[in-house]
């Protein structure tokens, strides 16, 4: 498996059980990249728009990959560095508590790149009170996409079932 290679730009479509588009805005997403040494990049939370659509751009990623070595530089090597395999899952709404708890006591103000994405903490934390995640029903098997970001494409695009609480 070769290196990540950051792609130009993501989509992400929400779906139902049929097949059919979903439209479900404020749905946060994560996205793991797995380091070959020293921790891993979670980056996020990306978010569905009302027509249930989830565009990440290679500027988004940049932004949060820089966030991430704000919070500790030592703690990272290269993005470069990283496996091409990575994951993208929605955020459970034990994630969103935990993030909302951190961004209120721990980092409680944006770090570098975070301020070009939300603006401002106020942003970010109402970003996660508002989303629709707490309306998602998850299978036994917690649902992710697994893909390799190898460079081959400049734009990746994926479906993603959800199934929707009454």
């Amino acid at each position: 498996m070769g290196n990540l290679i950051i792609p130009q730009k993501i989509t992400i479509h929400l779906i139902d059980y049929h097949g059919q588009p979903c439209a479900l805005g404020n749905v946060l997403f994560t996205i793991h990249l797995f380091a070959r040494r020293k921790n891993d990049f979670h980056l996020g939370p990306y978010l569905s728009d009302t027509d249930g659509i989830v565009t990440i751009t290679e500027g988004d990623l940049q932004h949060d990959i820089d966030a991430t070595y704000d919070s500790g530089l030592m703690d990272y090597t290269s993005v470069e560095d990283c496996h091409a395999l990575v994951e993208i899952q929605p955020n459970t709404v034990d994630d969103i508590k935990r993030a909302i708890h951190s961004r209120e006591t721990v980092w409680t103000n944006l770090l570098k790149g975070e301020k070009e994405r939300w603006g401002s903490m106020q942003n970010l934390l109402k970003t996660y009170r508002e989303s629709s995640n707490h309306r998602l029903v998850f299978p036994a098997v917690f649902p992710r996409i697994r893909d390799e970001w190898d460079g081959i494409k400049p734009e990746y695009e994926y479906d993603f079932r959800i199934n929707i609480s009454e």
